[in-house]
């Protein structure tokens, strides 16, 4: 049987008819796999300066050569089989790929890299929403085709992390119904980690409207997401539940209540689930500091009692043992002062003594101690440098008041020694209101020192 190309083929110039098409090449079976791994490389030789061009955005060049080859429009033109669309958009040439969709029908741009791409994949990885938008324009079925490790172009999106403009664009343009339920699945444990950065990142001064925005739509991600999982597959949702909770207490964790309000919705049970250390999302938020989770549990009635009893595997701990324990430096640090640190310490201490039932206030744990032991002896040099810390601040403020010659404002701090009930009394409200009075009372003294120059100076400059 003849075959194309049985012969050895001469080497190819700009004047060689263009052997074949990529349907062409698809279409030769496993048997012959030589002769497509050759037609591919003669389609690359012949191909080159279309190549060439889609890297550089030469546009009066590749229109050159496609005039003369328009089947080249839809070639494998590199190593990775991919077309001078692909190449032109991991290049990021806007116009040069505006210019190069006129002459392309919808069908080519389902073409795909031998690792599955297509180019709307490479569109959402680059992050120019333009280009995006173009492709989805001409064909939008690419939203729903998979590269070779089942990924849509959303993951790719999402994956990259940089682009939230484009996450949101091609979120937007998703028909979500229409994923299959496998890339239902990957679509949403892929966009949490998304949700997360869009939450609790840091945005500065390009402004609160911004933050708003990004948080309605991390909202909006989750909604149609799981609403989607929940009502189009009860079972698959369930189990997804089952072997996903490491995800819900990350959420936990980092204090993205937001999530787990919508999560709950659906599956109140949610809120006392155990991971393998025996600690529901309350003990979690103890541990991580995270008011706005914990107080979730101010929402599920006496089963709060049940679950203030629940005690951590091998160390036998109760939510007390957990607030007596010091959080990591960046919980910590939320707040400026040792001082005020300390204060919001013995806050959460006290709260949790509400919830923990009497019997288990003085429970040991493994180590034999009992929560306000912890608390003592993990705290005691908080306390300290809180001390030094009100002394300090109460200096610095007279040195002040001493320099503007208005009052003499000597705060006096006795700081009782010891880890001692009195002690810790101090640190919950004496102190911290001391410091805010004499804090106001410099202020005052500071405004009407203000004033007085100003009067002086106006009576001084009207009366020559």
């Amino acid at each position: 049987m003849t075959t194309l190309y049985s012969k050895a083929p001469a080497r190819l110039s700009i004047e060689t008819p263009f052997p074949l098409i990529p349907q062409q090449v698809l279409k030769l079976n496993k048997g012959q796999n030589s002769n497509r791994e050759r037609i591919i490389e003669e389609n690359r030789a012949h191909c080159g300066l279309l190549l060439h061009a889609a890297i550089k955005g030469d546009w009066p060049a590749a229109k050159a050569f496609l005039e003369k080859y328009p089947h080249c429009v839809r070639a494998n033109v590199s190593k990775e089989e991919g077309t001078a669309l692909h190449e032109a958009v991991v290049a990021q040439q806007t116009t040069f790929i505006k210019e190069l969709l006129k002459l392309m029908t919808p069908e080519d741009l389902e073409l795909r890299t031998k690792e599955g791409a297509t180019a709307l994949h490479f569109a959402a990885q680059s992050g120019i929403v333009k280009i995006a938008e173009y492709l989805v324009k001409i064909n939008n079925k690419p939203l729903l085709i998979d590269d070779c490790d089942e990924r849509t172009p959303l993951q790719y999106a999402v994956e990259l992390g940089r682009h939230r403009n484009m996450v949101s664009y091609i979120f937007s343009v998703t028909p979500l119904k229409q994923l299959t339920a496998h890339q239902r699945s990957n679509s949403f444990f892929t966009l949490l980690p998304l949700i997360f950065m869009i939450l609790f990142s840091t945005i500065g001064f390009r402004g609160i409207c911004n933050k708003a925005s990004m948080k309605a739509l991390a909202h909006q991600l989750v909604e149609d997401l799981w609403q989607m999982l929940r009502v189009r597959d009860k079972q698959f949702s369930s189990n997804l539940l089952h072997y996903h909770m490491t995800l819900i207490f990350e959420a936990a964790k980092v204090g993205n209540v937001e999530f787990l309000i919508i999560l709950t919705r659906s599956y109140p049970d949610l809120l006392w689930q155990k991971d393998e250390k025996n600690m529901t999302l309350f003990h979690i938020a103890i541990v991580y500091r995270q008011e706005s989770v914990f107080n979730l549990i101010y929402e599920i009635g006496t089963k709060k009692d049940t679950i203030g009893s629940f005690l951590t595997l091998e160390t036998y701990e109760n939510m007390l043992h957990l607030a007596g324990q010091l959080p990591s430096s960046d919980r910590l640090s939320i707040v400026s002062g040792a001082a005020l640190q300390m204060q919001r310490e013995l806050l959460w201490f006290k709260e949790i003594e509400k919830i923990v039932l009497p019997s288990y206030m003085n429970d040991m744990n493994s180590d034999g101690k009992t929560p306000k032991e912890i608390f003592i002896k993990t705290h005691t040099e908080m306390q300290k440098d809180g001390e030094r810390w009100m002394k300090d601040t109460s200096n610095y403020c007279m040195l002040v008041a001493t320099l503007i010659a208005i009052v003499i404002f000597a705060t006096a701090f006795t700081i009782p020694g010891g880890n001692n009930q009195e002690t810790e009394e101090d640190f919950f409200k004496s102190l911290p209101s001391k410091l805010v009075f004499g804090l106001a009372t410099l202020f005052i003294s500071m405004t009407g020192m203000m004033v007085a120059f100003s009067a002086t100076s106006f009576l001084m400059y009207s009366s020559t």
